[in-house]
Parts: C-alpha cells; sequence; structure tokens
C-alpha cells in the first residue's frame, strides 16, 4: 500500500484505514478469477471460478489515467511460480501417463478379446503346451485331455473349454 500511496502523489492525499482503491486502477493480471486444486491421485487440476474476484497479494494499484504516464506501469504477463510451474508439469506429466496406460490397456484388451469360436481357436492354437496335455478340437468345444497309459488310454484329467457368448448380467 506504501507504493501505491507513492504512486498517486497527491499533495494532499492522506489515506485512512477506510480508504479503497477502485479497481480500475488494476491491470487485468492482477485478479484471480478462479481457484485451482491438483489431485494427487489422478494427477487432474481442477478449476473452479470465484463468485467474486480477488486481487493478487502481489497487486500494486498501477493505472492512473489522470496522471503523468510514468507513474502508470504497463501490464506484465506475471510468471508462475516454480513451485507452481513443478506442480503444473507434475500433474501435466501424470495426467499423459495415465493416459497412455488407458490406451494401452484397452489394446491390449481389444487384442486379447474373444468374441467368435474362430477367435477361441487362434488363441488356443497360439499356446505351447507341455506333454502333460493333449488337445481335441471339435465343432463346439476344445478339450485338454490328459491319459493315463495303460493297455488302453485312459483320461486321468480333461478340461473341456465351450464357446457361449453371453451378453447381459449375472445376479447372485
Amino acid at each position: 500500500m506504501q507504493r501505491g500511496r507513492r504512486l498517486c502523489d497527491g499533495k494532499n492525499f492522506v489515506p485512512t484505514k477506510y480508504t479503497v482503491v477502485c479497481e480500475h486502477h488494476f491491470h487485468e493480471s492482477d485478479f484471480v478469477d478462479s481457484a485451482s486444486y491438483t489431485d494427487s491421485m489422478t494427477g487432474k487440476v481442477i478449476e473452479v471460478p470465484l463468485k467474486l474476484r480477488r486481487l493478487k497479494p502481489s497487486a500494486i494499484p498501477s493505472v492512473f489515467p489522470n496522471c503523468p504516464a510514468y507513474l502508470s506501469r504497463q501490464e506484465t504477463s506475471a510468471r508462475e511460480s516454480p513451485e507452481e510451474k513443478r506442480a503444473r508439469l507434475d500433474a501435466e506429466a501424470l495426467q499423459e501417463a495415465i493416459q497412455l496406460s488407458a490406451q494401452s490397456h484397452e489394446a491390449e484388451e481389444k487384442k486379447n478379446a474373444i468374441a467368435t469360436f474362430e477367435d477361441l481357436l487362434k488363441a488356443v492354437g497360439g499356446l505351447s503346451l507341455t506333454d502333460f496335455w493333449s488337445m481335441v478340437v471339435t465343432q463346439t468345444r476344445v478339450l485338454f485331455l490328459n491319459f493315463r497309459n495303460q493297455e488302453a488310454p485312459v483320461v486321468h484329467c480333461a478340461v473341456t473349454v465351450v464357446f457361449r457368448p453371453f451378453f447381459g448380467s449375472v445376479c447372485r
């Protein structure tokens, strides 16, 4: 306020505790119109507009239309503090990483999706099985069998995979 009083340089001007300065004596960059919050879990920046705009703590009255030009300062762009910049860059990097992760997850889900019996056969055909299992493919199912060698082969263990597309929900 001292600096603002020096800028006014009114010879008969004596400020009191009730003295106020009109908003027209400040640049637009001296006001805060919104509050922001960075969610540390997701990295998203949430910005909420304020009902009433406020002056920044560092704001100095600097627009004096009826005074010499050297008393009014030109509007300069305010730089963000290193902490604000670091927080903003961290939030942007985290947001980008989350987006890339979601995209790669979606691509992986699409790649591994089995929508038809043919897709199931392609997926099973790429499996490398141990000697323990034998695979038998029929028209509607895939069987994984383990035989015991006796006089005649006997199925010791069996896993049957039947493809039935399901669209709906299950309630228990």
